[in-house]
């Protein structure tokens, strides 16, 4: 297994990396969307049909009926379509139109506009698409995601949007996968319409929550309260954030920047005994692991980049969300759970078809990240990169092997290309890994697979996500690797709007305690500002989490979820257990205009931190305005 997976990076990272960035998609005729015509041509409807082909000036505003009739047949082919039907004869009653079929929006003009030549920002990890997404594949649609690798731009949602609208229209009986698509194809119809420049104003919120009770805050060491939220500050008492977020899309440059203004009460130190044996645990002996924090009020750049689009990849640098896992509680190697670093990355952006190669193995889509950390202490500012390739051999599997390496840093190693080229070839373990002259890095190893069941390929999906420490992939040495095995019921039976996710998070590994996201040389471990920058289980831990979602439309839901997690008592004494419920409501009180509101309840118990029991409850509620505002030219 360790041959494998070796061979599997050697290979990948040697010899693919280098070579295949300028081939084309499969079919380039196939990864082209044309865009609709700035001018409106379409013809006018014949008596007693109804106009439903979305306004040029305001494609967003366009009314539809997501429903087709049952048993009717597929609509007729683009070019069918654009001939005006012929008047009626008089006196003939008009055919019934109550559930007219969408019109189509992929429609060949001249001039065509490709995918592969424009560039396109990237959907933000908290937006709605991806939960709808993700139900539209569990009810056995989109075969051309790659869900081990997100976040994707608007115009890879639109190409995945094309790819599976055949299947759409055999399937007429498939209303919910219907509605879910019309949602989404409406979402981006503006970027399919979109001139050479186009400037937008994409989003604007406010957020209030009020916690009551302590909430734990060191993901690090204990657990964290919230997860999975860019690594936002919260205490108890009042918090609150104020934002909105903005793109713009040039040719192949586009401009992408999401800011918010952060308020959170300030954080009490930990007591003396706390510091003390965390940070005997971190080898950290003589420095503080916590010290007291006044009231936060800050400004900060959540997302915010400049990228430049080349054969259907995304060159860009700054700050971006980035999850590498197919998970939905965490991912092992890469989440939201932290702040976004700085980085410049080369993201594949559309499946990647190589010769006699993808025969076997599917498409493929390659992901590199190189920046760094901040909040660490020693060393200084330490550097990391990743890695990751994903593979698509069939319409129902997918799998992905990944890496990083944290290197470098002040007061370590200095940061020069012979030390960069040490730790990227790294694929091991060294006996003289432990000592500073020798020391290549702090490196993790990634695999992960989704796979929509045979026959239930509309009903059940199961996945897996997966890192090692120190081995190049968790498939070479299972003992000490962490694992977050999930399965995903897309509808149940007899309940049709309700679906089902279950997920099993694990990092207490059998033969070592703590040595996940931790290091010799790298005694902060694997976060950035405090957190960690992967899975909230953390580095011993044995957890459970599970959602149950009613879904009234595609943008609107109520969800219940229940999470919990167990310290094994071989880090801290007494352990100690940690376990949320949780309910959320999403619901859109206007076209453009969106209620995000939750409450949870949590109770705690660490004997390091307090001998008694602890409980919280933190109550949020947002409203996000997605206005229609922006420049064309």
């Amino acid at each position: 297994m360790r041959f494998l997976s070796l061979a599997s990076l050697v290979v990948a990272w040697g010899i693919f990396v280098p070579a295949v960035m300028a081939l084309p998609l499969e079919n380039e005729s196939s990864s082209t969307v044309a865009i609709p015509s700035q001018q409106d041509t379409t013809p006018a409807p014949a008596q007693g049909q109804t106009q439903n082909t979305p306004r040029p000036d305001d494609p967003g505003e366009v009314e539809v009926n997501p429903k087709l009739p049952q048993g009717s047949s597929p609509p007729p082919p683009a070019a069918e379509q654009e001939k005006p039907m012929p008047p009626l004869a008089p006196n003939t009653p008009a055919a019934p139109q109550e559930n007219p079929p969408l019109p189509k929006v992929y429609k060949p003009i001249d001039p065509v506009r490709h995918i592969s030549t424009a560039g396109s920002t990237y959907v933000p990890m908290d937006s709605w698409m991806y939960p709808a997404l993700d139900r539209l594949s569990g009810l056995g649609y989109i075969h051309t995601a790659f869900f081990g690798e997100r976040p994707w731009t608007r115009l890879s949602v639109a190409h995945m949007l094309e790819k599976t609208e055949a299947k759409l229209d055999e399937n007429p009986q498939d209303v919910a996968a219907r509605e879910i698509f019309n949602s989404l194809q409406l979402e981006i119809l503006r970027d399919l319409r979109a001139p050479q420049l186009n400037v937008r104003l994409d989003s604007v919120y406010g957020n209030v929550q009020q916690i009551s009770g302590q909430p734990l805050t060191d993901s690090f060491h204990f657990g964290q309260t919230l997860i999975n939220d860019y690594g936002r500050p919260y205490a108890e008492g009042f918090n609150m954030r104020l934002g909105g977020s903005a793109r713009a899309e040039a040719g192949r440059f586009t401009l992408y920047l999401r800011g918010e203004y952060q308020h959170a009460p300030g954080l009490a130190a930990e007591s003396l005994n706390v510091q003390s044996t965390t940070s005997s645990a971190d080898d950290q002996i003589g420095l503080p692991n916590s010290f007291a924090v006044g009231t936060r009020n800050n400004l900060r750049i959540l997302n915010g980049y400049v990228a430049y689009h080349i054969w259907g990849s995304e060159i860009s640098v700054g700050k971006s969300d980035m999850w590498w896992g197919p998970a939905q509680g965490g991912a092992m190697l890469y989440s939201t759970n932290a702040e976004p670093i700085y980085m410049l990355r080369l993201d594949r952006v559309e499946p990647l078809y190589i010769p006699f190669f993808s025969r076997v193995f599917g498409t493929v889509r390659l992901d590199n990240f190189f920046g760094d950390f901040k909040g660490h202490r020693s060393p200084n500012n330490p550097w990391v990169f990743g890695n990751k390739i994903s593979l698509h051999p069939t319409k129902d599997l997918e799998f992905g092997f990944s890496r990083t390496n944290e290197f470098a840093g002040k007061g370590y190693h200095a940061l020069t290309f012979g030390n960069f080229w040490k730790s990227f070839i790294s694929v091991g373990d060294q006996a003289n890994s432990g000592q500073k002259p020798y020391d290549v890095g702090d490196r993790r190893g990634g695999f992960d697979f989704r796979w929509r069941l045979p026959k239930l390929q509309k009903s059940v999906t199961i996945y897996t996500d997966s890192i090692c420490d120190d081995d190049p992939s968790p498939l070479a040495n299972f003992l000490r690797s962490s694992w977050r095995p999930g399965i995903y019921i897309s509808h149940l039976p007899g309940a049709p709007k309700f679906d089902f996710r279950f997920e099993a998070p694990y990092s207490n590994q059998a033969r070592d305690a703590g040595i996940t996201y931790t290091n010799h040389a790298y005694k902060d471990g694997y976060t950035n500002k405090g957190f960690l920058v992967a899975d909230w289980i953390g580095r011993d831990s044995t957890g459970y989490q599970g959602w149950l979602t009613y879904w009234m439309s595609p943008k609107e839901q109520v969800q219940a979820q229940y999470r919990d997690s167990k310290l094994d008592n071989r880090l801290w004494v007494g352990g100690g257990t940690q376990t949320d419920f949780s309910v959320k409501l999403v619901k859109r009180l206007s076209r453009n205009v969106e209620l995000n509101t939750s409450v949870q309840y949590e109770r705690w118990w660490i004997p390091l931190l307090n001998a008694k029991k602890q409980s919280d409850v933190s109550g949020n509620f947002q409203i996000t305005w997605f206005p229609k505002i922006g420049a064309a030219r």
